[in-house]
């Protein structure tokens, strides 16, 4: 029997995607052969501000049951079924794995989560 398994670095909470965090994080790269990005498990993560941009993109914020949150993106979904999955499942807890990136897209510094991997439960 195959089994699908994600591999990641760490467990974080969402609240530990803050400055300090990623300024450690930046501190490793650059990242490539011998030197792999680190992946984080983000466990029992809420969806919401749920949208899709570009041709399929999401961009949505996982929360916590403590109150914090962290903006998330899905680059190049082409799986319509996960994408309905998610959409009829936002009140439910998810698990994802993903990369932080900076966001320079925003005056301020802004960090989120570039998700790999949705691991539903």
């Amino acid at each position: 029997e195959e089994q699908n398994v994600s591999f990641y670095s760490a467990i974080i909470l969402t609240s530990a995607v803050n400055e300090e965090f990623c300024a450690s994080l930046e501190k490793l790269e650059p990242f490539g052969m011998g030197n792999e990005e680190p992946r984080f498990l983000l466990k029992d993560c809420y969806i919401s501000r749920l949208s899709r941009f570009g041709t399929n993109g999401l961009s949505f914020s996982l929360d916590n049951a403590h109150g914090s949150y962290v903006r998330a993106k899905i680059f190049g979904s082409t799986d319509n079924l996960l994408i309905e999955e998610i959409f009829s499942r936002v009140k439910s807890k998810f698990n994802f794995v993903g990369r932080i990136k900076r966001n320079d897209f925003y005056i301020s510094r802004k960090f989120e989560i570039i998700i790999d991997d949705i691991l539903l439960k």
